[in-house]
């Protein structure tokens, strides 16, 4: 069983119940809004970056944006989450911080108020119009980012590291993101081969190490063209080679172009 509040593109409620899911991967993506997930049951471990847990029932996690993850279903065993994601303006500016931390991991009891947030909202929502679930699920997130806030305990200050030499690549690609990047520039960089780096990418993250670059520079162009950069100047700003593989890549991934964004 799914539910589904979708207020926009970039606003999602989501209520997932599977009695007998399948063993797979979920979708592979990163994006530029924040994602919240409370894992009620199941089997299965999620990868964060250069980052993985395996999942415990009322686990809470929060996914920064444009943060590579993917989630394995392990067993057919009963399989039960809540997933939210919502943009950064959506929260008031004082709490920012609070998604900003350190901490994305926190084990819940199995009796919380966050997890009573969540059944509230699944029972309420879908009795309203549009307007009153915008203001519903505004109250909802920060009503949850403050409980966040004053968590007593349960917060696991980092997951679990995939490797060493992975999390020292994904580090160096996001830190020079804006900067012509190629799988070569890397490998030198930080004193591997090329086979290695590519070896790396698909065994823990399952893509190309070039597609990952691809989805971390359009996401960051997209973020420049909503706050009101050209197209043409994202395209330069984020290190792409020249305007005809940006404008590919963009529509590519998110489905609409430069100039559709813009407006």
């Amino acid at each position: 069983m799914h539910t589904w509040i979708v207020l926009n593109s970039d606003i999602e409620f989501i209520y997932e119940i599977t009695q007998t899911p399948q063993q797979s991967n979920s979708h592979k993506h990163c994006h530029n809004v924040y994602e919240m997930l409370l894992f009620i049951q199941g089997d299965a471990n999620i990868v964060i970056e250069s980052s993985s847990t395996e999942l415990t029932p009322y686990d809470f996690l929060i996914i920064k944006p444009t943060q590579y993850h993917f989630l394995t279903i392990n067993s057919p065993k009963t399989y039960e989450r809540f997933r939210i994601n919502f943009p950064a303006p959506l929260v008031e500016d004082y709490l920012l911080p609070v998604l900003g931390q350190q901490n994305q991991l926190y084990h819940l009891a199995s009796r919380n108020d966050i997890t009573g947030l969540f059944f509230s909202l699944l029972k309420l929502a879908p009795q309203c119009g549009e307007e009153d679930k915008k203001i519903l699920f505004k109250s909802f997130l920060n009503e949850l980012i403050i409980r966040i806030k004053h968590l007593d305990g349960g917060a696991d200050s980092g997951l679990k590291s995939l490797s060493p030499v992975i999390t020292s690549i994904t580090n160096y690609i996001n830190d020079n993101i804006s900067e012509n990047l190629n799988s070569k520039k890397i490998a030198n960089a930080l004193f591997i081969s090329e086979s290695y780096l590519h070896h790396l990418f698909s065994k823990f993250f399952r893509i190309g190490v070039m597609s990952y670059i691809r989805n971390k520079k359009v996401l960051n162009a997209q973020s420049l063209i909503r706050a009101g950069v050209k197209p043409t100047k994202a395209c330069v700003q984020c290190g792409f080679a020249d305007y005809a593989t940006f404008y590919r890549s963009y529509k590519k991934i998110l489905g609409i172009t430069p100039n559709e964004n813009a407006r």
